[in-house]
């Protein structure tokens, strides 16, 4: 499963199945037409989405080399920003279908389990708003795209 959330912990990107073991890069980009990514819009990532466009990553200390302090001060901020939908995960992956069990029913049922427990988790997620947001821009929209009233 890739899963992507605002800034307010709201999930507005699920893919998946994916089956067999993929690298994350390779799922977003055999995904990345599904993304609702506006033009003006960066995505937080971590190091398993390195090289691909549109996505922001911590900077890696090369061997024998050392970041700039403003490479650890970006790489800080990003941390703390990312580990919010570390926390989405967990809360997704909490769900008994991922117990840690080998699932052996249909393709099908796995769909639209998934799906379900997307929804549900989306919907709680929405009640119970854990993170303060940023920037000037507007957080909330509607239906069509267009930004809420604050």
């Amino acid at each position: 499963m890739q899963l992507a959330i605002t800034f307010m912990g709201n999930i507005v990107l699920w893919t998946g199945p994916h089956l067999g073991c993929s690298a994350d890069i390779t799922i977003w980009r055999n995904t990345w037409a599904n993304h609702p990514l506006r033009s003006w819009e960066a995505w937080l990532a971590d190091l398993g989405y390195v090289g691909a466009a549109g996505l922001m990553y911590k900077y890696k200390k090369r061997a024998g080399g050392h970041l700039t302090r403003a490479q650890r001060r970006f790489n800080n901020m990003h941390e703390s920003t990312r580990n919010r939908v570390e926390n989405v995960v967990r809360r997704v992956k909490g769900h008994r279908l991922f117990s840690g069990r080998v699932y052996k029913g249909k393709l099908g049922t796995l769909r639209s389990s998934l799906k379900i427990i997307g929804h549900v988790a989306a919907y709680e997620l929405r009640q119970r708003q854990r993170f303060s947001s940023f920037g000037p821009w507007p957080h909330a929209y509607d239906a069509q795209g267009q930004p809420n009233p604050p």
